[in-house]
Parts: C-alpha cells; sequence; structure tokens
C-alpha cells in the first residue's frame, strides 16, 4: 500500500491571514468606487468641480491631461500600461472582481467557524 505525506489543512491563523488580505482588497476597490476614481463613473468629466472629492484625478505623469475622457478609454489604458501601473478596470471588470473577493471571503469565513467548531467538539468531548 502506496501511503502519501500527511498535508494538514491550513491552519485557522492562514485562514485569518487570507480572510484579512481579501478585507483589505474589498475595502481599497470600495473606497476607489466611492471616490469616484473611476473614469466610467462620470458622466461629463469636464463638469465636474475638482474640489469635489469624486473629482478625476490625473495620474501623476505630468502630463496635463487627466486621462479621464470617456471617449478614449483605451488610450487611458495605454497610459497606464505605459507608465508601469495597471490599466483602469471598466465597471463590469470592477463588479466581478468585488463579486470574486467577497465569495473568497465568505469561504474563508466558513472555514473559520468550521475550525471553530471543531474545537469547541473537541473541548466537549474533553469535559
Amino acid at each position: 500500500m502506496i501511503r502519501l505525506p500527511y498535508v494538514p489543512p491550513l491552519s485557522s491563523q492562514e485562514h485569518e491571514r487570507e480572510k484579512l488580505r481579501l478585507t483589505l482588497t474589498l475595502q481599497a476597490m470600495r473606497q476607489a468606487h466611492a471616490f469616484g476614481a473611476f473614469s466610467w463613473q462620470h458622466q461629463d468629466p469636464d463638469e465636474v468641480d475638482p474640489l469635489e472629492p469624486r473629482a478625476p484625478r490625473t495620474c501623476g505623469c505630468g502630463s496635463a491631461s487627466s486621462h479621464r475622457s470617456d471617449d478614449d478609454a483605451a488610450a487611458g489604458r495605454e497610459h497606464s500600461a505605459a507608465a508601469g501601473e495597471h490599466p483602469e478596470p471598466t465597471e463590469t471588470e470592477w463588479r466581478l472582481a468585488v463579486r470574486e473577493a467577497q465569495l473568497a471571503l465568505d469561504e474563508q469565513v466558513l472555514e473559520i467557524n468550521e475550525r471553530i467548531e471543531e474545537v469547541r467538539e473537541a473541548l466537549d468531548e474533553l469535559v
């Protein structure tokens, strides 16, 4: 009989670490959306008050353009890629990423709860 080495499941701490990472990821994604950081959140960038928190921001490349034109989103993506930044997600990509992160977070919470239940059962057996 062939015996495979025992591979322990993820520890509770590893699940907690992953839960924290996913929580921070979700917060960053939601904060970027709340600040109106994406070009697809603005109907007409020329009508946005620059003092308002939802105003488009420049990318910091030194260009006079804010790279937030809805007419030329591809150019903004190319500029971001050339500057070594990640390209801006489309609204659909953003929504799917948030959903994926939320599902992964929910999975980690379920795993943590299962571990807690296993510990409780073990404690009950000892008592």
